[in-house]
């Protein structure tokens, strides 16, 4: 499988860029070259501790080495894995100027990513777009050309300041496309165009831009910071994960408690029912007949109701008493034609509770 080269097609430059305001970083090391045409090299190159393959197409490419140390450009916001690098040069070499954010506020889009254009990156793309026939632009010319376009009190509202490679503060402009596009415009229409469409390509790309993956890190301490980061999502997801499982675990004992008070009060209605079945209009224990005639039976009166049920070859029922356990509950037939108790009478709808259930005499 063909290796997924950063970068291609080639950084138009091989020196800093001039507005490192703009621009992010990547320090490689290179670890391997290979030269397939005067115009094509490919590198691998490691940094930190992560390496990936460069591919670099240009006209004239300067000489690299295994062990050099370079230094890739790309556009701040951009991802290096699927942008391409804006410049690659070699590490020794310094940006000759490095910008410093606007000591005066810049009014931008509400999103906060609206697209500006220096005065310093004015006067560089100017002076390429003219040529070699045209007297070189200054930056010194230009800052006093601003004013007069602009005014005076518009311009004050685009000044800001870089810090030069002595380290001294000097004036600059930072503009934005309407403003560009007036300073452009007064140096011909061509101009104007060219930064019109150069601004919009750009905001082409932040509209169109993808959330950024994690930066390649440029050295061991970034590197241990990008794990650190990749280990603390790690972390957050698996504890979006726990609680999720926690609460589907709290859902499912809620189920299992609602489903086991549900199973109780079914097994306590049956034991319910199972007293209830000694003292029913098919059977009925000693004591329930007791209870509801307010009579004493003899202790052996259980005798003649067996008796009566082994002559008829069927069995009493077994139920539980809450006092002496499994009890016999003797069949509706029994007592009726051992002690002229109707069950059906004694247990109905609308239970009689005195002798008179008793259909001739007392019990025996």
């Amino acid at each position: 499988m063909a290796a997924t080269y950063i970068g291609a097609p080639a950084p138009t430059k091989f020196s800093p860029a001039l507005d490192q305001s703009t621009v992010k970083h990547l320090r490689m090391t290179v670890k391997h070259v290979s030269k397939a045409s005067p115009s094509v090299v490919h590198l691998y190159v490691q940094c930190g501790m992560v390496g990936f393959p460069i591919a670099i197409h240009a006209p004239s490419i300067p000489d690299i080495f295994v062990g050099d140390e370079l230094v890739g450009e790309y556009l701040r916001g951009a991802n290096p894995l699927d942008a391409q690098f804006t410049a690659i040069y070699s590490a020794r070499m310094q940006p000759a100027q490095k910008k410093e954010s606007p000591m005066t506020d810049i009014i931008v889009a509400g999103d906060g990513r609206a697209v500006t254009m220096t005065s310093l990156e004015m006067v560089e793309f100017i002076n390429g777009q003219r040529g070699s026939n045209h007297a070189k632009l200054t930056h010194s010319d230009f800052l006093k050309k601003v004013p007069l376009v602009l005014g005076a009190e518009v311009a004050g509202k685009f000044s800001c300041y870089y810090k030069a490679s002595n380290g001294k503060q000097n004036p600059m402009y930072r503009f934005e496309k309407r403003e560009a596009c007036l300073m452009a415009m007064s140096y011909s229409y061509e101009l104007q165009a060219a930064v019109f469409d150069k601004m919009t390509e750009l905001e082409k790309q932040i509209a169109n831009q993808q959330p950024a993956a994690p930066a390649i890190p440029q050295t061991l301490p970034e590197a241990l910071r990008l794990a650190a980061d990749l280990a603390e999502q790690k972390q957050a997801i698996e504890a979006e994960r726990d609680e999720a499982v926690r609460t589907k675990a709290m859902i499912s004992n809620k189920r299992e408690a609602s489903a086991m008070a549900t199973a109780s009060a079914a097994k306590r209605e049956v034991e319910r029912l199972k007293q209830e079945l000694g003292r029913n209009q098919k059977h009925a224990t000693i004591t329930a007949v007791e209870q509801v005639t307010g009579e004493k039976f003899p202790r052996n009166a259980y005798v003649a109701l067996r008796k009566w049920c082994k002559a008829h070859n069927t069995s009493p029922a077994e139920v539980f008493d809450e006092r002496y356990g499994m009890v016999k509950a003797w069949p509706a037939g029994a007592w009726l034609e051992i002690h002229n108790i109707d069950l059906r009478s004694l247990f109905g709808d609308t239970p009689k509770r005195n002798a008179a259930t008793r259909l001739s005499h007392s019990v025996a």
